[in-house]
């Protein structure tokens, strides 16, 4: 059995996640999508992202971003299980309790952060798959343009929006971006 493992914040989950997702369930029986930060208070600040520990970049909870995978996951016909569990990146002592050692780990390299992931997983012993890739929209982006009111709802799949919608997500973003 082919266990893909794809971590990320998606703070929120947009279209490149979706592909990101996509191409690690292509080949596997099984995907794990690992929500990385689940519980703030146990992460740490990470040197190759500065940024990723602060509120601005961090509106949603845990259980908030499960649903909106959830929803996405729900709304696609996929070729393998699927299953959401929280990832503590930063932790890789308890990486088993999350993750089948046995399990791929997928990594989309966008950025110097997403090198320190894959040093982090050959250190641990873990298989890893990569490619390197080309950004065309962040989370960051997608919060920006939810905190100037600017068009954000085409970088999004549409049960995400929904979701974002519900929990006046559009609201938080922008109280934050005014306060930090």
């Amino acid at each position: 059995m082919h266990v893909a493992h794809i971590q990320g914040r998606f703070q929120p989950f947009h279209r490149e996640h979706a592909d990101y997702a996509r191409w690690a369930a292509e080949d596997s029986d099984k995907l794990i999508i690992g929500i990385t930060r689940p519980d703030p208070s146990v992460s740490s600040k990470e040197e190759a992202d500065p940024k990723r520990h602060l509120k601005k970049h961090n509106p949603f909870f845990y259980f908030e971003r499960k649903n909106m995978i959830k929803s996405f996951v729900e709304s696609k016909s996929w070729s393998c299980e699927i299953e959401l569990l929280p990832f503590p990146i930063s932790n890789p002592d308890i990486w088993d309790h999350y993750a089948p050692p046995s399990a791929t780990h997928y990594v989309n390299v966008l950025e110097p952060w997403h090198k320190v992931k894959i040093e982090r997983f050959r250190d641990a012993g873990r298989q890893v798959e990569y490619k390197h890739d080309k950004r065309e929209v962040s989370s960051t982006d997608i919060r920006k343009m939810i905190a100037h009111g600017d068009p954000w709802e085409h970088e999004v799949p549409d049960a995400v929006v929904n979701h974002i919608k519900n929990i006046n997500g559009k609201k938080r973003i922008r109280r934050i971006w005014e306060t930090d």
